[in-house]
């Protein structure tokens, strides 16, 4: 079985990239702050401590191989293919409830415009539906499994990814791409099915529904402007998401007070959002949605670390330490035993990606606990570890 995509790997080459293209950049950003260079080099430097604590041990993990794990993985066919079919009927009336609430085309500039701010302001909600986005994720990425191994049909692969890529755009947001091709294509990278050219291919096709997405929101792309402008726009607004929101963190370091700290409140929001519901907490609930800043480029997510440093000041960047040994031992579980963890490992390659941008861990609580669930049930076999679905 040849593994990839090893946590540690994945970190160090994502902030690498983040802070050589900031260095490069340097001048056209606010002024970043001693402090904030002392308190990301101490974070890297205790990542690559617990990468060499553990190394001996992750050396260790490659000795178990199996050239016939894709075949051994067991996943219920069955039921996935019901959930399958309850997919497509609850994106019909996802669909069918934004049509009574936005009334232009949201396959136009302005509907789809339009759908994102109402979607943002809570106008558009999609109750128990949102439930079915995640769904549909999970869905796709065993299908596409059983595919590959030749058991479901070309047809039944193509409407299961349609189906996921309809939600993503009834999400209006770009992480969700994100997040559907990492839930999707992460596990044949995990078990070496992928080669590189894939990567290349997929790699295009999620910068081309990005450009989809900000032509739709004219953001980065517009028809007014000429190509060259177009490009110029892309690649700045390219910025603003994934170098901004590092010195967006900068600055909210400078704000940080003992007086502004909120001891969990954010971390864990879910928690107190399920007390409320359930009518046992009465107070505030933080909001997901944070203030804009101006980096120069306007931006209001602050990576990973945002909600940790909110909660605990200087001590929340500690969070990386334990979420990068959560990876670790994903990593093991995936590599020892397969199965289940195999997707779950692979899923968790989303909020891995995503931390130059923002924390998708405690922020997304109950959609992990979700993910976990689903796969426990579609991938998990009572009577027999890791054996592959029969007819």
């Amino acid at each position: 079985m040849k593994f990839i995509a090893n946590p540690f790997k994945i970190f160090f080459m994502l902030w690498f990239f983040v802070f050589l293209t900031l260095y490069l950049t340097i001048d056209d950003w606010v002024e970043i702050s001693n402090e904030f260079i002392v308190v990301n080099i101490t974070t890297s430097l205790s990542v690559l401590l617990l990468s060499y604590i553990l190394k001996g041990k992750t050396e260790c993990l490659h000795s178990w191989r199996d050239e016939n794990a894709l075949n051994e993985l067991f996943i219920n066919r069955y039921l996935c293919f019901v959930f399958q079919i309850i997919c497509f009927i609850g994106l019909f009336l996802a669909y069918y409830r934004v049509s009574l609430l936005i009334p232009d085309n949201i396959f136009s500039p302005v509907g789809y415009t339009k759908l994102r701010m109402s979607i943002g302001d809570d106008t558009v909600d999609y109750g128990i539906l949102a439930y079915f986005f995640t769904l549909s994720f999970i869905v796709t990425s065993l299908t596409i499994i059983l595919r590959v191994r030749g058991e479901v049909g070309s047809i039944r692969l193509i409407l299961s990814i349609i189906s996921s890529l309809s939600y993503c755009y009834l999400s209006t947001g770009r992480t969700f791409f994100l997040m559907f091709f990492c839930f999707s294509f992460a596990p044949l990278f995990v078990l070496g099915v992928v080669r590189r050219q894939h990567i290349v291919l997929i790699s295009i096709v999620i910068v081309l529904l990005f450009i989809l997405v900000a032509y739709l929101t004219g953001k980065g792309i517009s028809e007014e402007q000429s190509f060259i402008e177009n490009i110029n726009s892309f690649l700045e607004n390219l910025r603003s998401y994934t170098i901004a929101p590092v010195v967006a963190m900068n600055m909210l370091i400078e704000q940080i007070s003992n007086s502004s700290i909120f001891y969990g409140e954010y971390s864990f929001r879910f928690i107190f959002v399920f007390l409320s519901k359930l009518g046992v907490y009465d107070g505030s609930v933080m909001p997901l949605i944070k203030d804009f800043v101006d980096t120069p480029y306007p931006t209001n997510v602050y990576t990973v670390y945002d909600i940790y440093v909110r909660d605990f000041g200087y001590f929340g960047f500690a969070s990386v330490f334990f979420i990068m040994f959560f990876h670790f031992v994903l990593y093991e579980k995936c590599m020892l035993k397969g199965g289940f963890y195999v997707f779950l490992y692979s899923a968790s390659l989303y909020p891995l990606i995503m931390q130059f941008f923002q924390d998708q861990y405690l922020s997304l609580l109950s959609t992990w606990i979700q993910v976990s669930v689903i796969y426990y049930i579609l991938t998990s076999s009572s009577h027999q570890d890791n054996c592959r679905s029969r007819v």
